[in-house]
């Protein structure tokens, strides 16, 4: 599996009174990373960064991770890694040049690893390039450096042609066995025009496995889960409205029929601007998604 090595050089510009919107970003990270089977790794000794007020990073971690959903989530993947050394071996001249020791550290280890890609927060100030070159007299090599989110998906969209909804539905079922792609969601595909937006239909229906189907199996309340799947994506899911389903007509639309359970209602669905839906099942018994529909808006 590729890795991104967090650059988190910027934390130790960040005072405890803003450090919160800054460890929301690095946890935003994981989802997107997952969803495109990459994996992540942190510095080993990165609960030691110096807040620019003063104190370590996993003391305050450990003040407020029992009131503060993101500081627990990021405590618990520093206590639980995939690490990387922070200490090189060699001094490799890095191209183009800046000045930080945590960051020339970084990258002579990302040299030493073969590692080619690195994740930086949106406000990194050292390093600013989106490539560098690293090399000793022997070898060298390039490091792509995505900073901020919306570079990182961008790396991403650019890293993967999808010319068509069946390349959309053969790359989830390479990467995934828990979702399963119903005909009917293939049928009602192929006779819609979704306007090249195939990266956010993949990305989308990734996202139910990483994070809808966990919070069913936790329990979480429906309104909880629109929150945070918006939140995590920017994308919206809901249920029908009762008026919806009480029109048979309209019912009957969303019935499909799922290997070894029969008819279910696929009343959830993904919201891709105002012509794409996605309606869903999730079977939190056997772990698995459904895809019944994928395509144009329903009637209401």
């Amino acid at each position: 599996m590729n890795n991104f090595y967090l650059n988190h050089n910027y934390l130790t510009m960040t005072s405890t009174y803003n450090i919160e919107c800054h460890l929301g970003e690095i946890a935003r990270f994981i989802p997107i990373l997952r969803i495109n089977n990459f994996g992540f790794k942190i510095r080993e000794d990165i609960w030691n960064t110096e807040l620019l007020d003063g104190g370590a990073l996993q003391h305050y971690l450990h003040k407020h991770s029992g009131v503060n959903e993101v500081a627990a989530f990021i405590l618990g993947i520093m206590n639980s890694g995939p690490y990387f050394s922070s200490t090189p071996r060699l001094q490799p001249t890095i191209k183009p040049t800046f000045q930080s020791k945590l960051c020339e550290e970084l990258l002579a280890i990302c040299f030493e690893d073969g590692q080619s890609y690195i994740l930086s927060l949106e406000n990194e100030h050292c390093l600013i390039e989106s490539n560098y070159k690293v090399s000793t007299n022997s070898k060298s090599l390039e490091i792509n450096n995505c900073i901020g989110i919306p570079s990182l998906e961008s790396f991403f969209e650019k890293n993967l042609i999808l010319k068509n909804i069946i390349d959309v539905y053969d790359e989830i079922t390479s990467r995934t066995g828990k979702i399963i792609i119903l005909p009917s969601a293939i049928k009602s595909a192929r006779q819609h025009n979704f306007h090249g937006r195939y990266s956010e239909v993949l990305y989308t229906i990734l996202a139910l496995e990483i994070i809808d189907l966990k919070l069913l199996k936790d329990k979480v309340n429906d309104i909880e889960r629109m929150k945070f799947y918006k939140e995590e994506t920017g994308f919206d899911i809901s249920g029908e409205s009762n008026e919806t389903l009480n029109r048979k007509r309209y019912e009957a639309q969303r019935l499909f029929v799922v290997p070894g359970l029969g008819k279910r209602l696929f009343e959830w669905h993904i919201k891709i601007g105002p012509y794409i839906r996605i309606h869903y099942y999730i079977d939190v018994d056997s772990d698995i998604i459904y895809i019944g529909h994928c395509g144009k808006h329903l009637d209401i």
